[in-house]
């Protein structure tokens, strides 16, 4: 709220995931508040724990996309640091608690029953409560026998049937099944399925009629009725006028995929539509954009510099960038490339004699002042007389030889 103030209004999706938060974890505490007032029964732990875990890992995932979009990247790390010290600890259900559920959800249990309490369960044609109620109930005599079908017959091969009719009857003919297991497995069968089913339709009830419609806004929907003229004879219908078509917007392509653009960026490549010339605004803007961006594509373009140093301004030209690293970006590398590869470079081999070189820090320039200051004091030494010679004024004759003692 410091950050941001009246704007996190305006960022919706910032507000929402922190309400999705709150409602986490007041449905969490509802589960644990149930849960004590229903006396902590043991048999529905798996159920807390279901809930819990569930709850609080939506909670861990908006947040963790909260402080993905936050404006402030360094008020987000702040934040993520505080609140998720040790990363990301929650983790979603396990299939096997999701298992254990279904089995005290499938069997008639005490947590089955405190679960449905207060639900109107009757078995009534319009009640599915009640109907799914009866189907569980049959499922607990069902089960064995659709067992005994799978393993004596499916897995031998006696029963090919892939529906669960045909195999009833193969499994009957075969004599795995008696005739009151067939009857209670169709049965079951039946509830099941009309509890599955969704709406349908029979085809004669969603075919159109084959006489045409009159669609509104046609030529021929748009014709006006026929008036009578002077002798009272009916007028013919004059129509009217056709309206033109609208004309369609331009299609805007991508200029380095082709692509058809429905926004600012190219849904296929990611590239960004240029519609301004190249300036030296465009051009310095580009520079401070390329100072602090670098991918994997300094290679790519590396490479094309080698070996078709001309193809690289013709893409640039014709608009297809994004494959190829920016100019800008590109002299950054090369200049860094260049600076790394003079350190160790020619100035520190010193040659020590036929075929052998030594390469050490600073050596060779170290040795190279060594020789300079030995050949100066080989020189020799000016003297005072010499020097009042050079600083002597010149002869009016334009002698340009100094006056001295040795001028006589």
């Amino acid at each position: 709220m410091l950050a941001l103030g009246g704007y996190l209004k305006k960022k919706e999706n910032l507000s929402a995931r922190l309400g999705d938060v709150l409602s986490c974890m007041y449905l969490a505490s509802m589960v644990l508040k149930h849960h004590e007032n229903q006396g902590s029964p043991e048999d529905e732990l798996p159920i807390v724990e279901w809930s819990c875990r569930h709850l609080l890992y939506d909670a861990q995932e908006q947040l963790h996309a909260f402080l993905r979009n936050f404006p402030n990247r360094f008020l987000a790390g702040l934040m993520r640091l505080l609140i998720f010290p040790r990363g990301q600890t929650y983790f979603a259900p396990s299939d096997r608690l999701g298992r254990s559920i279904s089995d005290l959800i499938m069997n008639p249990t005490e947590a089955r029953e405190r679960l449905c309490r207060g639900i109107y369960k009757t078995v009534e044609p319009t009640n599915p409560l009640g109907l799914l109620q009866e189907a569980l109930t049959l499922s607990l005599t069902a089960e064995p026998i659709g067992k005994r079908i799978r393993v004596e017959g499916q897995k031998t091969g006696k029963v090919t049937a892939l529906d669960l009719p045909g195999q009833i009857t193969q499994s009957l003919a075969l004599g795995l099944i008696t005739e009151t297991e067939a009857a209670m497995l169709r049965e079951y069968d039946r509830k099941v399925m009309d509890l599955i089913n969704v709406d349908d339709f029979a085809p004669h009830e969603l075919g159109v009629s084959a006489q045409p419609r009159t669609v509104v806004g046609s030529a021929t929907a748009r014709q006006r009725p026929g008036r009578l003229n002077r002798l009272g004879e009916p007028e013919p219908a004059t129509p009217a006028p056709e309206l033109p078509a609208p004309r369609s917007a331009p299609v805007t392509r991508c200029l380095n995929c082709n692509a058809v653009l429905n926004g600012v960026y190219c849904s296929e490549c990611g590239q960004r539509m240029q519609l301004r010339r190249l300036t030296m605004g465009a051009l310095f803007n580009d520079f401070l954009h390329d100072l602090t961006d670098l991918d994997s594509r300094v290679w790519r373009t590396l490479i094309a510099l080698l070996t078709k140093p001309g193809k690289l301004t013709n893409e640039f030209i014709a608009g297809r960038r994004t494959l190829y690293l920016p100019p800008f970006r590109l002299y950054l590398v090369l200049s860094l490339i260049f600076f790394s590869s003079s350190v160790g470079g020619p100035n520190d081999l010193v040659f020590e004699g036929p075929g052998k070189t030594s390469q050490e820090p600073g050596r060779g320039v170290k040795e190279a002042m060594a020789r300079l200051e030995k050949r100066s004091s080989t020189l020799p030494k000016r003297t005072s007389a010499d020097q009042a010679a050079e600083s002597a004024p010149k002869s009016a004759t334009g002698d340009s030889k100094p006056a001295g003692p040795n001028a006589l």
